[in-house]
């Protein structure tokens, strides 16, 4: 799976499917993968694209946080109404930074330790 991606400075802008389930969570998870492999270490990731996420979902962003938890920093961009839920039900939320504006998220991401 190929995602769409811009860099910003040090970040990296990466655009998520429609949809993140079963079907579809080892390739976005190989994709994401592939972006840190390459030497990035702080990525955001557009979610206001994001119409439905089930649990593979959820598993693709904590095996992203783990992976940069200690040498790098993943946030979030616009979830929608019924992902930020899901966020906030699983309490991911406390350990994800989500953003609404494009601009604080990146000012925040490239100037995290």
């Amino acid at each position: 799976m190929t995602l769409t991606m811009k860099k910003y400075k040090s970040v990296i802008l990466v655009d998520l499917p429609a949809s993140i389930t079963l079907a579809n969570a080892d390739d976005v998870q190989e994709a994401l993968h592939k972006i840190v492999a390459h030497g990035y270490s702080r990525l955001l990731l557009n979610m206001a694209g994001v119409e439905f996420m089930d649990s593979s979902g959820l598993s693709v962003l904590v095996s992203l946080y783990k992976r940069l938890r200690t040498q790098g920093k993943v946030a979030l961009l616009s979830p929608s109404v019924n992902v930020r839920a899901l966020l906030e039900l699983t309490r991911l939320n406390e350990i994800l930074d989500m953003y609404e504006d494009m601009r604080n998220a990146l000012s925040d991401l490239q100037t995290a330790a």
